[in-house]
Order: C-alpha cells, then structure tokens, then sequence
C-alpha cells in the first residue's frame, strides 16, 4: 500500500511540474496536454488511494502529511 501511494505522488508531482513547464514555460501544447490527461487520471487514483490509506491509518487524517498532500491535491480539484 505505501509503493503505490509513494509511487502515484511521485508521478503526480513529475505531471504537475511538467504541466506547468510546458503550459507557462516553453509554451508547447501538445506535451501540455499529454501531461494534463496524466495529471487528471493520476490525480483522480490519487485520490482514491489516498482515502484508502486513511482507512488503513486512522492516525494518518491528522498528520501533517495528509495536510501537505492534500494542500498538493488542491491543482487537481480546480481542473475538476
């Protein structure tokens, strides 16, 4: 369970920071868009594992993880 959920914010964070690169930076929208399919899926599994964790650790909603993570989830509820 923590592989998965280490390895899907890990993936998160590489789809975010692309999107952003080539949306603001170099300004090339078909990698933009790519990685904005990636960011919405993986965000949406994300999600999911992440309220199956708190399920798994009841210690872990009142971490500073848990407000970290989802403070790092707030992009993907705005492209929601």
């Amino acid at each position: 369970m923590k592989f998965k959920i280490y390895s899907l914010r890990f993936t998160y964070i590489i789809f975010l920071a692309t999107l952003i690169y080539y949306t603001f930076v170099n300004d090339n929208h078909l990698v933009a868009s790519i990685a904005g399919i990636l960011f919405f899926f993986n965000g949406f599994w994300l999600l999911s594992v992440e309220k199956d964790f708190e399920k798994y650790n009841p210690k872990y909603n009142k971490s500073i993880s848990c407000t970290f993570w989802r403070f790092l989830l707030f992009p993907w509820f705005i492209i929601m």
